[in-house]
């Protein structure tokens, strides 16, 4: 599998959706919000076809805004499914710096097997300790 790569910077205020590059238009367009926050990925699917490398490279551009002042974090994250029912998750996006800032970042993903969707899941923590979430397929 690709090694993942992962940039993110915080920002503070609304939330900004992202836009793919105008050269390839995006794939896939997920959104969700759950309690304490909301967050995006715009999905470039690849299918690579060359024997010994994955069989698709999945990339995201993706935001997570912590939307309320409860004292937790917000993260974003992409759910691959692929056509033998299993799933694979990438690495989690955070954003730590309290109510109302926003982390952004490219996550990338090597997958074997027959690509069949892409989902975003943002998640409210505490630490390393799951408070909620929720997940968009469509």
């Amino acid at each position: 599998m690709r090694k993942r790569t992962l940039t993110a910077a915080a920002a503070s205020g609304l939330f900004v959706a992202l836009a793919a590059s105008p050269a390839h238009a995006a794939d896939y367009y997920r959104y969700c919000s759950t309690t304490g926050a909301s967050g995006s990925i715009v999905v470039d699917v690849e299918y690579n076809g060359n024997a010994g490398y994955p069989d698709y490279y999945v990339t995201a551009e993706s935001a997570v805004t912590d939307t309320s002042a409860d004292g937790h974090h917000a993260r974003v994250r992409m759910v691959i499914g692929l056509s033998n029912g299993t799933n694979v998750y990438s690495d989690w996006i955070k954003a730590t710096g309290g109510s109302g800032t926003s982390a952004y970042g490219t996550l990338e993903e090597g997958v074997n097997g027959t690509f069949e969707n892409v989902a975003v899941q943002v998640a409210r923590y505490e630490g390393s300790t799951y408070l909620n979430s929720c997940v968009t397929w469509s």
